[in-house]
């Protein structure tokens, strides 16, 4: 369900930080986080060359759910974290976080250029699977000098009743992009099928140096009038983007 002025929408722009003293005194745009989870040990990265991706196991200790309201990455050191994304692996389940493709199809928290806290609307939550492992993969590039890095996360739960469950997927589909030679304007399309109804609470395109343009098109099931409808067309750069409903068009 997509409604430009439903109150998922106004909830979301205002729980963004909202004074410059709360993020200084506690050091987190999400506020004081409830628990702060860290790298087992810091990570060295060398002057030069290309680092693959890095994995680094991080335990819980809850013996039972809980629910995340806000969660913020924090790189340790900025200079070398390109981004890092973190998954949330459930031990009764443990192979049901590959469904994430490596982060191709969603994750549970991120750090990406522009975009490193999450904060979702009253009633609604990311669930943290008991006693879960939380797995950071780490894209790290070299700066010329030998650098260390122990990234961590910060967590807020719940205080309240939580009516819906919050995920993060993607409407990403191939492994390559084949871009022709001389070619000005290339559209490569992806898509993600809705099963059930829900709402939809924000888009963050994700792109480097070779695009310049995404559009985000919502098709409704038979019947439904308009058949179609845009969400969100803009020129993208390298910086990312993250925009509530309300705001996409």
């Amino acid at each position: 369900t997509l409604d430009r002025s439903s109150a998922a929408s106004d909830v979301y722009k205002r729980q963004a930080p909202d004074t410059e003293d709360q993020t200084r005194v506690q050091g987190w745009a999400i506020g004081k986080p409830d628990v702060v989870y860290e790298m087992p040990k810091s990570f060295s990265i060398p002057a030069t060359g290309t680092i693959k991706y890095q994995y680094f196991e991080v335990k819980t200790n809850f013996t039972e759910d809980r629910w995340v309201t806000a969660a913020e990455v924090r790189p340790g050191n900025r200079a070398v974290v390109h981004h890092l994304l973190v998954f949330a692996i459930d031990p009764q389940r443990p192979e049901s976080w590959r469904r994430y493709q490596g982060g191709r199809a969603g994750y549970f928290a991120a750090m990406v250029p522009g975009e490193r806290r999450a904060m979702y609307p009253s009633g609604a939550a990311k669930r943290l699977p008991a006693n879960a492992m939380l797995l950071f993969q780490v894209h790290y590039t070299a700066t010329g000098k030998p650098e260390t890095d122990r990234s961590r996360i910060g967590l807020r739960f719940a205080t309240k009743d939580v009516r819906r469950e919050v995920f993060t997927r993607s409407a990403y589909e191939r492994q390559r992009l084949v871009i022709p030679a001389s070619v000005a304007n290339h559209t490569v399309m992806a898509r993600h099928r809705y099963e059930e109804e829900g709402h939809l609470l924000s888009l963050l395109p994700h792109m480097h140096l070779r695009g310049e343009a995404f559009k985000y098109v919502i098709h409704y099931p038979v019947g439904h009038t308009p058949a179609s409808e845009v969400l969100l067309s803009v020129p993208v750069s390298y910086t990312h983007l993250t925009l509530p409903p309300s705001d996409l068009v």
